[in-house]
């Protein structure tokens, strides 16, 4: 009687282990599908705020290029009124 209660025991646990196991493998497959399914969401977050930075570069790039251009007026103007 006691071998077999004690091979009960030991077959509970294993049931027990093998049903966390499982209970993990379902967690964690549930959280990989949640994040596939989030994941064209962020995809497309990033794109815009890449192109909203990439407007606001080529905004910034185009003042530069005119205030370069404007101080090389200016620079040209100097110098050839102190020549």
């Amino acid at each position: 009687y006691f071998r077999c209660a004690v091979g009960l025991g030991i077959f509970e646990l294993f049931v027990l282990l093998l049903l966390q196991h499982l209970e993990i493998q379902v967690i964690v497959r549930l959280h990989q599908r949640r994040l596939h399914r989030l994941q064209p969401l962020k995809n497309k977050e990033l794109a815009q705020k890449v192109a909203a930075r990439t407007k606001e570069l080529t905004l910034y790039s185009d003042e530069l290029s005119r205030s370069n251009r404007e101080l090389e007026d200016f620079a040209f103007v100097a110098s050839h009124d102190l020549q």
